[in-house]
């Protein structure tokens, strides 16, 4: 990503901007977790297009830290535990769904 990348338009320039980039994956990232907790804990039944669509979601927020990893070299540590961080999650979601699946 060019770092003196611009761009008139306020979504994009938003998107160009790592660190807020890395903030909303971040909160993306604990609401996803804060749902399939409760669910799990609280015996709430989730369909399993619900936990499909979840799994969808952290896929995607892994790509773009990739993305963001590989071209955001000062804070590659804090990307790359959130990358890890968000695997586990979408692990947990494909194991839910697969015991949903075999009840």
């Amino acid at each position: 990503m060019d770092e003196l990348a611009v761009s008139s338009d306020d979504a994009v320039a938003e998107m160009l901007d790592g660190d807020q980039m890395l903030r909303w994956i971040k909160k993306e990232h604990e609401r996803l977790r804060a749902f399939l907790e409760h669910s799990s804990t609280h015996a709430t039944t989730v369909d399993d297009a619900m936990l499909d669509e979840i799994s969808v979601i952290l896929a995607g927020l892994a790509q773009v830290l990739e993305a963001l990893g590989a071209t955001w070299g000062r804070q590659q540590e804090e990307v790359l535990g959130e990358l890890y961080e968000l695997q586990l999650l979408q692990q947990y979601a494909e194991v839910l769904s697969w015991c949903s699946f075999h009840r």
